[in-house]
């Protein structure tokens, strides 16, 4: 079975955030508590027009040798507009690799302010995905909402039925404590997106076996 559960992203997760004011914002992410981003920032200028961003990657690794998440290069100063959004994902897991969250501050915020992002804390206009590579049935709860997952092996399906599956990711949409789609089949290769329409303090968690306990 997979670990399922956006407060502690594994390299099958992602995170996604709509930067909708202007702005500097330094990032990263980390396993317990937000650090200083060894100065990476998302910097967004202000847009004349209310149109449809559009979607920047920022890919973390996990470096063992200094014990922390770090981003590619070509992400350490990333530029992008007004409505745009940017999905925070992973390279491939290493041996040993620890889940962790991604979070971002506003330019000149100190430690003890609020955070202006935080995957732990899915709010309006975010979303969480996870890449499905165990079949298993999934029970989540988001709020005291209870869903599930139903994930089907691969190898029932023929290879045409798997890369069509794999090219169609299922959405989720959360408005509030609702879920819009409470039960839903797919196969194992296929991704689940998480989107939040309303609401904020949102998290997806798997429950453990039958005990009916949320991961923490």
């Amino acid at each position: 079975m997979d670990f399922l559960n956006s407060q502690h992203l594994t390299a099958q997760d992602g995170y996604l955030h709509v930067f909708r004011d202007p702005g500097s914002y330094s990032y990263g992410a980390d396993i317990s508590q937000p650090g200083r981003g060894d100065g990476h920032t998302i910097t967004v200028a202000a847009s004349a027009t209310a149109v449809k961003g559009r979607q920047y990657d920022v890919v973390f690794r996990w470096d063992a040798e200094r014990n922390r998440f770090v981003s590619r290069d070509q992400d350490k100063a990333v530029q992008i507009k007004q409505n745009d959004y940017v999905m925070f994902h992973f390279a491939q897991a290493l041996r040993g690799q620890p889940t962790c969250f991604v979070w971002g501050r506003t330019d000149g915020a100190k430690d003890k302010d609020p955070l202006a992002f935080d995957s732990r804390l899915l709010s309006a206009s975010e979303a969480f995905t996870h890449f499905f590579m165990s079949p298993g049935d999934y029970r989540y709860l988001v709020k005291k909402s209870m869903n599930v997952i139903l994930v089907a092996d691969h190898r029932q399906f023929s290879a045409e039925e798997q890369t069509k599956a794999v090219q169609l990711p299922t959405v989720i949409v959360i408005n509030g404590e609702e879920v819009g789609t409470k039960s839903v089949k797919i196969i194992a290769g296929q991704t689940v997106i998480w989107a939040v329409e309303k609401g904020d303090g949102i998290s997806v968690q798997a429950i453990v076996d039958d005990s009916k306990r949320a991961l923490s």
